[in-house]
C-alpha cells in the first residue's frame, strides 16, 4: 500500500488491518475520531506534533508483504 500525507485518515485506517495499530502506537485513536472522515493524515498529525513522514514510514513497513526467508548455499 502506498500511503501518502493527503489520504483521509479513515481511508488510511481502512487500507490495511495493521494501520489502526500503527496510529495507536503514536497515541492516536483515529478510528474513533470524528474528524477521521474529513481530515487528511497530515492535518490530523499536525496538532499532535507528530511528523507525517515518521508515521508514513511505519505504515508502509507494516503494509509491505513479508520477505521470503533467506536461504543459504546448499
Amino acid at each position: 500500500m502506498d500511503y501518502h500525507a493527503d489520504m483521509i485518515v479513515a481511508d488510511v485506517v481502512d487500507a490495511h488491518p495493521r494501520a489502526q495499530a500503527v496510529l495507536e502506537s503514536f497515541g492516536l485513536p483515529c478510528h474513533r475520531c470524528v474528524v477521521a472522515w474529513s481530515e487528511t493524515l497530515a492535518e490530523g498529525l499536525r496538532p499532535h506534533g507528530i511528523e507525517v513522514e515518521v508515521v508514513l514510514e511505519r505504515l508502509r513497513a507494516e503494509a509491505s508483504p513479508p520477505r521470503p526467508p533467506r536461504r543459504g548455499p546448499r
